[in-house]
């Protein structure tokens, strides 16, 4: 994960295996986007939009539910909606 978006802070360590396979993936980051992970080879794997309360992965976190990481995403995902509904 990287910068100081909600979504990287919510993910257990800043280095994760993620099952990500990509023939298309995200170039450039709508205005008011920060990328909050990216892969050793430079393609963003997380983005978000805090203005929006929006945020989004390319690896696929619902094939993964043992994995640290997807169950941190999970747990971010519920947080979120939970927040908003208050």
């Amino acid at each position: 994960s990287e910068g100081s978006t909600k979504l990287a802070k919510s993910f257990t360590r800043p280095t994760f295996v993620t099952n990500s396979w990509h023939h298309q993936a995200v170039k450039i980051v709508s205005p008011g986007g920060v990328v909050a992970a990216r892969a050793p080879d430079g393609i963003v794997e997380a983005v978000e939009w805090e203005e929006y309360r929006a945020a989004g992965v390319q690896w696929h976190p619902e094939r993964m539910v043992q994995n640290a990481e997807s169950k941190a995403l999970a747990s971010y995902f519920i947080e979120q909606c939970s927040n908003r509904a208050s």
